[in-house]
């Protein structure tokens, strides 16, 4: 008896899940949220850039002293 009673609630959950998820898909949100993704890759990117650019001339810097 519990087994079924779980498997429903399952079901229930999962049914309200996609349920939710297929809503947002159709709405505006989801290309809000590809522009939220790709502004933070574009961060992301430009810090690590910055990173490396700076950690060479660090690099640079220390072979001149010696």
């Amino acid at each position: 008896m519990k087994n079924t009673i779980l498997n429903i609630i399952t079901n229930d959950k999962l049914i309200l899940t996609n349920g939710a998820v297929f809503t947002i898909s159709l709405t505006n949100i989801e290309m809000i949220l590809k522009i939220i993704l790709l502004t933070a890759s574009i961060v992301w990117t430009g810090i690590k850039v910055y990173n490396e650019l700076k950690s060479k001339k660090q690099k640079e810097d220390e072979g001149k002293d010696r």
